[in-house]
């Protein structure tokens, strides 16, 4: 089940200082599902949750109240009985907030069955009900509603706002016939779906689009559930596909005939005219069964000159039925040619708290340990966060160079060059490569560090180094890192340029 991405959240009251917001309901994941609302209150800039529903839905929700409120700033949560619907999403909730729970003091004895022991958050609601006075003064009142729904059962009247919230009691209205819907399935990127959820409404889809961001940051999902939506056999909207038919599945899976992916085969390497003229080609062809033909341009900041030319008379004249999506890094890592017949949509990275609230609800079975590192060490890139759960054994081995990293700092120099000389053979500059960038990272948090900036807005990267960064920042000043970051990129243009891999180290470690 989703929450249905469709709604970005209606604001049902607001005044200077409250609010009371419907955070959106779910799409049916099979028909007779049971169907649930979450709502947000924000008071003096606090916030209330009122049946965050369940662990399914725990990644959305937290990104659908990221959008009017910091995550950490949810001092209370209600839940209106017990059904896991509303409620099973309870243990999670408790890990990313400090929140009160206030729920009927006949259910907090099941609270085991939700993994929680210690109940100190809880504040158990009696039969008779109860008032919660908010700092601002503003009053919540549960009131009794047993046995309209269940045993146990409470509604919550907002004397500011006036409204009166009754859970599930009664029924929610769905069109008839109403079906599972995919949507996009995409966290975090509320600004790129706006834009393109409008184009797709409206029916003004662009011949090109680039979707341009960090990598891991969601550009191939964006420009694959694109293909998804124009392409789908049974759309529940004209801005949705269902990802169930068969056009869906084999979009998703990149292995239908009017599907074409175009990259490098690996990272890093230069994308040629040739693979260019091929797609060419392949783009004169009637679509064989789809709406559209699709050609997916992937890292195209790795095509050189002649291929970024050579794709500019298809931008500028694109055949019937044709539709291109380009990734890169960034706008200006393509030609202005190429980024102004394009319609540019940025992919950022999520806030790490949201990150971090995603992944716990769709890692089944991850180490929570290791989905915080992960969240914390992607820079906010799901798809690289998912890739170091996948793979602990990764998370681990830039966690061990980083620290390597921070002992070099106490080595003299013959030490040092010691450690380059192991990069005295050419074939490891990937390599060095690779590790300069875990030293960037490195390097940055040291000068958060350094700069005792607030890790709630700003974290550290490597969080499980948190103790020895913090110490090794100790007396130095943010200018004292800002210059080796300097130097070490300057060691990084020197190595792409094809200095000696041990010569561009040296010269770094003696800036050291």
């Amino acid at each position: 089940m989703t929450l249905d991405t469709s709604v970005q959240g209606k604001i049902l009251y607001e005044d200077e200082n409250h609010k009371f917001i419907w955070l959106g309901g779910e799409t049916k994941y099979r028909k007779g599902a049971v169907q649930t609302m979450q709502y947000l209150i924000i008071d003096n800039g606090r916030g209330i949750l009122l049946d965050p529903g369940g662990v399914h839905l725990f990644s959305q929700v937290v990104t659908a109240v990221s959008r009017f409120i910091s995550v950490d700033k949810i001092d209370i949560i209600f839940f209106s009985h017990q059904d896991p619907d509303v409620s099973s999403g309870i243990a999670l909730w408790l890990g990313i907030t400090q929140a009160k729970i206030y729920i009927s003091s006949l259910w907090i004895r099941f609270m085991p069955h939700f993994g929680i022991v210690d109940i100190s958050r809880m504040t158990g609601i009696p039969d008779k009900g109860m008032s919660i006075t908010l700092p601002s003064g503003n009053k919540l009142r549960c009131v009794p509603s047993h046995f309209m729904h269940s045993p146990g059962q409470f509604s919550l009247f907002d004397e500011r706002s006036r409204i009166l919230f009754s859970g599930d009691i009664g029924a929610a209205v769905f069109e008839k016939e109403e079906d599972e819907t995919m949507s996009f399935d995409v966290y975090g990127q509320d600004n790129a779906l706006s834009v393109l959820r409008g184009h797709l409404r409206r029916g003004e889809t662009r011949h090109a689009y680039l979707f341009h961001g960090a990598p891991g940051t969601g550009r191939r999902t964006l420009a694959l559930r694109m293909a998804m939506v124009l392409n789908c056999l049974n759309p529940p909207a004209p801005d949705d596909c269902c990802g169930s038919c068969r056009m869906c599945r084999q979009i998703a899976d990149m292995r239908h005939p009017d599907l074409t992916v175009v990259s490098t085969d690996t990272p890093g390497d230069i994308l040629k005219i040739d693979a260019i003229r091929d797609l060419q080609h392949t783009l004169t062809l009637t679509p064989y069964e789809a709406n559209y033909r699709i050609a997916i341009l992937l890292r195209f900041e790795e095509a050189n000159p002649a291929a970024q030319n050579a794709l500019l008379k298809t931008l500028e004249e694109p055949p019937e039925r044709v539709k291109l999506f380009l990734t890169a890094s960034s706008e200006s890592a393509v030609l202005p040619t190429v980024l102004s017949r394009c319609e540019p949509v940025r992919v950022r990275p999520m806030r790490v708290d949201a990150l971090m609230a995603a992944l716990s609800g769709t890692a089944d079975g991850a180490d929570p340990d290791v989905v915080r590192r992960a969240a914390h060490l992607s820079g906010g890139r799901v798809g690289f966060a998912r890739t170091l759960i996948a793979d602990s054994e990764r998370l681990e081995k830039y966690e061990a160079e980083a620290a390597d990293f921070l002992r070099l700092f106490a080595l003299n120099t013959r030490e040092r060059f010691a450690f380059a000389a192991a990069f005295r053979d050419t074939r490891r500059r990937g390599e060095l490569r690779a590790l300069f960038q875990v030293w960037e990272t490195a390097l940055r948090d040291l000068l958060l560090a350094a700069a005792d900036a607030d890790e709630r807005e700003v974290p550290l990267s490597f969080i499980a180094l948190r103790k020895r960064i913090r110490s090794a920042a100790a007396g130095k000043t943010p200018e004292f890192y800002r210059a080796r970051l300097e130097a070490l990129r300057r060691a990084a243009l020197n190595l792409n340029a094809n200095v000696n891999p041990q010569l561009a180290l040296e010269n770094f470690l003696l800036r050291l």
